[in-house]
């Protein structure tokens, strides 16, 4: 409660010091809300479910196609964050190799036999998946190795593929007699049923447009190969039975990519991500030395437009466009319906490398949607040694904070300053890159205290092998938005909307036990604070309901810091003075956002309030002048209590105030008298007014007057003569 005299400055609060002002805000705000004010500034970002492990899983499924010749083994290399032992398993062939232990901080190859996991051309399904386990997470990379001739992929987790069951590829063609290649592979016990809508003419007799269906058991292969020249980009994959997952990887024999003047050709493989991955936004990083590449995009609606630096282009469901690129930096493609987006490097002669050798080929690399996918807060890499190599890692981060990146614990130097990529959402992401000396270091592990994408890409002379590292893939069929943005009351009610495709019945469940079905639905969280919420996408069909989980935070709005309303003495001053708080914004009525507001007549002052999230609040004071000078107080100096019904009691005669508290003491400093008016009676010379008569003599008084309007108080003490 503030204090105020009459006819004295009148004031919030004079912050002279630091002392004064926290005193002062709590008679404003209270301890609590104090405690709050120093709180808020810890939790100003939002908090949302992400998918961070990356690539991390224990659980792999992965076949090879075809390399331009036959190797004599396959390599699989495992990256663990702890020493691990894992298993290599063929459920067609019940063949296994030998449990291997891996280490954490060195190359863990692995090798698999040839017939384990080769996928060559045949006219139905082969015994050629496998499925690579461990006790506890890693990530692993499958590599198709000849001179010349090599490349390597990313293996999802099993966790990745829950929502598996549509493909759409986007590969290159061949050359000549070196096919492009697509591996379908079930990975679920029983019968996968497949269906493959061609894109092509297949070797094996199938033509463009015709739909081939396939039944495979877990860990059989169907290998489609394209004729000739001819390219399998738009072939259609979904499966037609049930749940079930497949895995798909597509690939070339040996292909060259680029314009007339290319002289090489080179391997390409990698593992195809399913539909239910793919977005709308994508940064493709450069390979470092070389200054060309290809981006591929595929469709997986009708009426999709693509943004590409040379223009937009319209596409329909499983068609492809591709665009050279000849720029050392990274390039932004939109699109406002989820697509596809591959990266594919020159073949070397027409790569654009700039370092006076022949470093670079042909290779290909998923991009990761940057508006799905920039979740990841752990990827790890490996390197076979090859000292033929130089090997080149970009990250791409969320900005525009620049993040803190360690490599295997330890601070990490950027070989280049973040470059800010603005997409066309308006969402800021970071771009940078490093080189790897595989001679020093062939595996390794990044952390961000950002999420993150990360790419790698590998050149020799006359070679080069690329692949995605490490994304946070997320599910786009299946997702929710909350409006409005931010929540900033835990009474406002909350509109929740699925959104994305293949949405069917769906059902909502909140941590007080509360389930919803409609959609979208509206809701109240009832509190301030972070809250749970679970959308459940029944998709249907018997399979699995597709479920996405978010922490919404309902942030509060800033605490209100006005007092209650005045009326201070005319010719006083009202000064109402604000605590300078980082991410609050102040805005009073007349437009002036100073925290000092100077008030000399009659006003409403209006004050607004923002925070930082976007929340505010209104509060307002009414300060009204009034004339001090007819609050009056006048004391009679003395009385005779001889009940002769003649000033038999001290009265106190008043005007203005509201209350009177009054104390009466003998000369020896007891108190004999204590009341309040007008609520009492008057003094009548009586101990407490009822007791036994008192003595003549004289008595003391302290008198205090509180006028609650002004908050004004009045203090007077002096004697008063009893005589009877």
């Amino acid at each position: 409660m503030l204090t105020l005299r009459s006819k004295d400055c009148y004031h919030v609060s004079i912050c002279l010091n630091r002392i004064e002002l926290i005193l002062n805000l709590q008679k404003m705000i209270g301890f609590k809300r104090l405690l709050w004010l120093a709180g808020f500034l810890i939790f100003i970002q939002s908090s949302h479910s992400q998918t961070q492990k990356g690539f991390y899983g224990r659980e792999f499924w992965f076949t090879y196609t075809q390399n331009l010749y036959q190797p004599n083994d396959l390599l699989v290399y495992v990256v663990p964050e702890t020493i691990d032992t894992i298993t290599v398993f063929n459920p067609q062939t019940n063949f296994s190799i030998a449990p291997v232990v891996v280490k954490p901080g060195i190359w863990n190859p692995v090798i698999i036999p040839l017939n384990m996991a080769y996928s060559v051309l045949a006219f139905g399904p082969q015994g050629t998946g496998v499925v690579l386990k461990s006790k506890r997470e890693v990530q692993v990379f499958a590599a198709n190795v000849l001179m010349e001739s090599r490349e390597m992929t990313s293996v999802l987790p099993v966790e990745n593929l829950k929502n598996a069951q549509e493909y759409i590829v986007n590969m290159w063609s061949g050359h000549r007699d070196k096919e492009s290649q697509v591996a379908i592979m079930a990975i679920d016990t029983g019968i996968t049923g497949v269906s493959v809508t061609l894109s092509a003419d297949l070797f094996t007799g199938q033509g463009q447009g015709s739909i081939l269906n396939v039944n495979l058991q877990r860990g059989q292969v169907y290998l489609l190969q394209a004729l000739d020249t001819q390219n399998l980009s738009g072939t259609i994959i979904k499966v037609t039975k049930g749940c079930k997952r497949i895995a798909v990887f597509q690939g070339v024999k040996s292909a060259r990519i680029g314009g007339g003047s290319c002289i090489t050709y080179d391997h390409l493989y990698e593992q195809a991500w399913p539909t239910v991955y793919w977005g709308n936004e994508f940064v493709v990083p450069p390979a470092q030395l070389n200054g060309r590449f290809q981006i591929s995009v595929v469709a997986v609606e009708d009426n999709t437009t693509a943004k590409f630096p040379a223009g937009n282009v319209l596409l329909n469901r499983g068609q492809v466009y591709r665009e050279q690129q000849i720029t050392g930096a990274a390039v932004r493609v939109y699109a406002d319906k989820p697509i596809s987006c591959l990266q594919a490097t020159n073949s070397s002669g027409c790569n654009g490398n700039g370092s006076g050798s022949n470093k670079g080929d042909a290779s290909i690399l998923n991009i990761a949607p940057v508006d799905l996918a920039t979740n990841a807060r752990k990827v790890a890499f490996s390197m076979d040694g090859d000292v033929r190599y130089r090997h080149f890692i970009s990250i791409i981060t969320n900005g525009p904070a620049t993040p803190k990146i360690l490599l295997n614990k330890k601070p990490l130097t950027m070989a280049a300053p973040w470059s800010v990529i603005t997409m066309g959402s308006g969402k800021q992401y970071l771009w940078s890159w490093f080189e790897v000396q595989a001679a020093t270091l062939n595996s390794g592990v990044l952390e961000s205290d950002s999420g993150m994408v990360v790419y790698q890409h590998s050149l020799a002379d006359y070679e080069a092998f690329s692949t995605c590292l490490g994304a946070g893939l997320q599910n786009n069929r299946g997702d929710f938005s909350i409006t409005p943005s931010p929540l900033c009351r835990g009474n406002q009610a909350a509109i929740l909307k699925a959104v994305g495709d293949n949405l069917n019945n769906i059902s909502w469940l909140f941590e007080n036990g509360q389930t919803k079905t409609s959609n979208p639905t509206i809701h109240t969280f009832g509190s301030n604070g972070f809250h749970k919420v679970k959308m459940v996408n029944n998709t249907g069909n018997s399979c699995p309901a597709d479920t996405v989980e978010r922490t919404v935070w309902v942030t509060g709005v800033p605490d209100f810091f006005l007092p209650k309303d005045t009326q201070p003495c005319i010719g006083s001053v009202f000064k109402v003075l604000l605590p300078i708080i980082g991410n609050l914004d102040y805005t009073w009525e007349n437009g002036s956002k100073s925290v000092l507001q100077t008030i000399v007549s009659d006003r409403k002052a209006i004050l607004t309030i923002k925070d930082t999230n976007g929340c505010e609040v209104n509060d307002t004071i009414n300060v009204k002048f009034k004339n001090c000078d007819e609050l009056d107080l006048r004391l009679a100096n003395v009385f005779t209590p001889d009940e002769n019904e003649k000033n038999d009691n001290w009265k106190i005669y008043f005007k203005g105030w509201d209350t009177i508290e009054v104390e009466i003491f003998s000369r020896w400093g007891v108190r004999v008298a204590k009341y309040g008016l007008p609520s009492e009676d008057h003094w009548n010379g009586k101990v407490m007014n009822k007791g036994a008569a008192l003595p003549e003599g004289t008595y003391f008084y302290h008198i205090r007057c509180y006028d609650k309007e002004t908050d004004t108080e009045k203090r007077v003490s002096g004697s008063v003569n009893l005589i009877k």
